[in-house]
């Protein structure tokens, strides 16, 4: 049987058995792993009290074949202070649920990691903006799986954008459109200021410490969270329940 030793956070925990837990952990050597944690709703196993979510916690795991089971997680930095506010909490779940579902299993992806590692830090603080955070989370991790927009000028006639003028948001081809250039009222593109315009692209140049360090009006932060939700899903094809939730918990505030 052999012994192997990673960094991560759980996105996900099923129950199996009495005492048992499925969990899935994005590790930071080894991608998104899956592994049995046997015993886990015992309060004997304390080797176990760092295998909870919102949990940075370096985890040792037994692996036999195909199989893991978790034998060891010891707590490295918590994130638990997102859990007295529920708006932080359903949206912690929503981050953590957007980790699982772009991870690739046995794929490590060191940017997408340490990403949600700086935004859980944010949440956890609680000084910024909870739907700021969530729309530059959703920007970032398209531009870092890939999904870059092309926002430096018209992506139909190139011309320079004219920062007196609004412009408008292509999510399903990624990508800015001129007034000029815009076909008319479409689902998929969404008409954005000049101040939206600014924030997408300060987030996808700015490096992942610093990717937060802006804000925008509550006018234009209720039109730029629009762009950066409808953007990642439409880009992924990504429809969780979890933020279902979120949206049913901001409502209710």
């Amino acid at each position: 049987m052999d012994f192997i030793t990673a960094k991560g956070l759980i996105v996900k925990e099923t129950d199996f058995n009495e005492a048992d837990k499925m969990l899935s952990i994005m590790t930071d050597s080894y991608g998104l792993l899956h592994a049995k944690a046997s015993g886990i709703k015992s309060l004997k196993r304390k080797e176990l009290s760092g295998a909870k979510p919102f949990l940075y916690s370096e985890f040792t795991f037994a692996q036999k074949g195909d199989s893991l089971n978790l034998r060891e997680a010891n707590m490295i930095h918590s994130f638990l202070d997102i859990k007295n506010d529920l708006t932080h909490l359903a949206l912690g779940f929503y981050i953590l649920d957007i980790l699982g579902n772009i991870a690739m299993d046995n794929q490590p992806n060191e940017p997408l990691l340490r990403l949600t590692l700086n935004t859980l830090f944010a949440l956890n603080q609680g000084k910024k903006d909870a739907a700021l955070i969530k729309a530059a989370y959703e920007l970032k991790v398209a531009d870092i799986e890939g999904f870059t927009p092309h926002t430096f000028e018209c992506m139909e006639c190139n011309d320079e954008l004219d920062e007196a003028s609004f412009c408008y948001f292509d999510v399903l081809n990624g990508g800015i459109l001129c007034k000029d250039c815009c076909p008319g009222a479409e689902r998929n593109i969404l008409k954005i200021s000049i101040p939206t315009f600014r924030a997408i692209n300060y987030i996808l140049d700015a490096d992942i410490k610093s990717f937060l360090s802006f804000d925008l009006s509550a006018e234009a932060r209720a039109e730029f969270s629009q762009v950066c939700e409808k953007y990642l899903l439409t880009q992924s094809d990504f429809h969780p329940k979890t933020l279902t939730y979120y949206k049913k918990v901001m409502l209710s505030d």
